[in-house]
């Protein structure tokens, strides 16, 4: 075969491929874009939704789910009642931020630890605060010269030097807004659920707040002292990164009534945490709180249940610190009055 021949059959070869190839490409694209378009759209996990589907279903012995309607929302919890004749008061429980009411660590021991020992319990689910978030990188809109904009016009200095408005800067749209309404839906759920415990037992109301709750619970505390008879008792407290919420250090000196706050070893070794143990109690001593109440527990033992001792532990300080004093006080006669007007100044 000559020189000439071969040439000629590899030069009609490539042409086929040549050819070839664009309608390759093309089959390739429309089957992509069938494939697309017969896609269904995927529906957005809502955890927080299920997490509430599932306690309204849920069925634990001795608890009752309970379900009340605010105009903020819906508030779902356990409730345990009291398991001794004569309740010693109720315990509102605000379970850590990313949990929830039988939450295996801290919350379903406490819940019913203390519905053993004579207190009405209700721990609730709270929503996620609102998250920080970062405003959006805005430069200057740059033009090359001579370009020119979508009407055919040149653009202005003023006009190029101004920087593009986004929705992380858009004055209109303040993440402000998401933090009051944050604080709305909590308080309006925390007072819902004051007053179901409140027709429950006309006596005394425990606002217990667990790590990042604290904050939830010092906030009701500050809010609601007026129409509840409350006591506040902070779990393993911490500030959340929220600037906008009011912080503990702020808000406790406002608590009229007993604070007890306790707090495990680990609360000390947190980086950068803001409100420590160490600063709560060196502003309780500079504000001259005398109802306040700090203890640390012993280290703890991590298992499937919690650490059976925290159990311990608090109640033994609830019953130094709230129920004997009340007790004694109860028992103490008022003294006798003369007609004389009490001439013993403030603190004497």
């Amino acid at each position: 075969m000559s020189l000439r021949s071969i040439l000629l059959i590899c030069c009609t070869l490539m042409s086929s491929v040549l050819m070839g190839l664009p309608t390759h490409a093309a089959d390739t694209a429309s089957g992509a874009a069938a494939s697309t378009a017969a896609a269904p759209e995927r529906s957005q996990p809502d955890p927080q939704g299920a997490l509430k589907q599932w306690l309204s279903e849920t069925r634990i012995p001795g608890n009752q789910v309970l379900q009340l309607d605010t105009p903020d929302g819906s508030l779902v919890g356990l409730l345990h009642r009291a398991e001794q004749k004569t309740a010693l008061g109720s315990v509102l429980i605000l379970p850590d931020q990313s949990t929830h009411p039988d939450w295996p660590e801290h919350t379903r021991i406490l819940r019913e630890g203390l519905a053993q020992q004579g207190w009405d319990t209700l721990a609730i689910y709270l929503p996620p605060p609102p998250v920080a978030t970062h405003p959006k990188r805005t430069l200057p809109v740059l033009s090359a010269p001579g370009s020119t904009n979508a009407s055919g016009a040149e653009p202005t200095a003023s006009a190029a030097a101004e920087p593009a408005q986004t929705a992380g800067n858009d004055p209109t749209t303040p993440a402000q807004n998401k933090t009051e309404d944050y604080l709305k839906q909590t308080r309006a759920l925390v007072n819902a659920a004051l007053g179901h415990l409140k027709s429950l037992n006309e006596s005394r109301i425990l606002v217990l707040g667990i790590g990042k709750s604290a904050q939830t619970a010092t906030d009701s505390l500050v809010q609601f002292q007026e129409g509840f008879n409350l006591r506040l008792i902070l779990l393993d407290a911490e500030q959340p990164a929220i600037p906008a919420l009011p912080g503990l250090l702020e808000q406790l000196p406002k608590v009229k009534s007993t604070v007890i706050d306790l707090f495990h070893p680990t609360s000390l070794l947190t980086p950068y945490a803001t409100a420590t143990p160490t600063q709560r109690r060196v502003m309780a001593k500079r504000e001259g709180l005398i109802t306040y109440h700090q203890r640390e527990l012993p280290a703890f033992v991590s298992s499937e249940t919690s650490d059976p001792r925290l159990l311990k532990h608090l109640r033994g300080a609830i019953e130094r610190w709230i129920v004997q004093p009340e007790l004694t006080q109860q028992q103490t006669p008022a003294p006798a009055t003369s007609g004389k007007k009490n001439q013993t100044p403030p603190g004497g």
